[in-house]
């Protein structure tokens, strides 16, 4: 990868809408992806750079592209726990089931690590709210495990079942 490509990338996540746009015109690949496998849309989603991620989508970027790890632009939008970017992706067509390498979702991830709102957001979007792991594990036992007392409680309020066995 070189060129117009990886000037994309670097436009992207530098957040440069002008140089995205030049870029995209004089037919960078939207799809474009960094040496770990990242894409240009999962680089802005991941860096919050929610102008960059609006014109790449109406460029037809890629919202299932799927890094090394199986992470998509939804898995890192779960990670770090950015609403409207979750938002953007749900509207534009994520898959809110869709496993990285572990097999988790972007619902484990955001009650993994705590984030409600957008675990919430996953659910209203049919996130499966009782997907197991590699491990058997599953949203509510993830945040379980982490203490996200919050996390818990969302997902028993949306109807996670308590009962469930990890592997």
């Amino acid at each position: 990868m070189g060129g117009k490509n990886s000037k994309l990338i670097k436009a992207g996540k530098e957040s440069n809408i002008e140089e995205v746009k030049a870029m995209i015109k004089n037919g960078a690949d939207v799809n474009s992806k960094d040496e770990g496998g990242y894409s240009v849309l999962s680089l802005a989603a991941a860096l919050g750079r929610t102008e960059v991620m609006k014109i790449l989508l109406e460029a037809d970027s890629d919202v299932h592209s799927k890094n090394k790890y199986g992470e998509t632009a939804l898995t890192l939008a779960a990670f770090n726990g950015v609403a409207d970017i979750l938002t953007i992706l749900i509207k534009s067509g994520s898959d809110v089931n869709s496993k990285d390498r572990y097999d988790r979702t972007a619902l484990s991830w955001t009650a993994n690590f705590g984030h409600v709102r957008e675990g919430k957001m996953l659910i209203d979007a049919g996130a499966d709210i009782n997907h197991k792991d590699k491990e058997g594990m599953t949203a509510i036992s993830l945040a379980a495990e982490k203490g996200r007392t919050d996390s818990v409680k969302m997902l028993i309020d949306a109807g996670a079942d308590i009962n469930s066995k990890a592997k």
